[in-house]
Parts: structure tokens; sequence; C-alpha cells
């Protein structure tokens, strides 16, 4: 199974552990993120964040550029 899932809140890295624990469970099962390249939340966080690409196999993050 191949899942591919694109939000800005996949770029901390804390909240990518459920779909990396998805990608555990089988290794059948192939998790594809993709984050904006940057992203500045604004509000209290204000700092830029800039993730980054990450291959662990059958569980990946893909920044990609956005406007």
């Amino acid at each position: 199974m191949r899942i591919l899932v694109a939000s800005h809140t996949y770029i901390v890295p804390l909240n990518c552990e459920k779909l990396r624990t998805l990608a555990q469970l089988h290794p059948d099962v192939e998790v594809v993120i993709v984050v904006p390249q940057k992203w500045k939340p604004g509000g209290v966080q204000n700092r830029l964040v800039q993730p980054e690409a990450v291959d662990e196999g059958n569980f990946r993050i893909v920044p990609v550029s956005n406007f």
C-alpha cells in the first residue's frame, strides 16, 4: 500500500511519528509526506521552518518548492 500525505503540519518531526510507525507496520506499506520547503507559521512561533528531506526506505519526507 502506498500512502501520500501533503501537509505543512508534518514539517515538525514530532508530528511525523505516527506516519513513521505506520510505515514500519508492514514491509509493503510505503509512506511519502510532501511538505513545503519553507514555512513561516506566524503567531507565537515566528521562526522560519525549513525541513530537510528524509529517506528511510519505506518512509520519506519530500520538501517541495512553495511560493
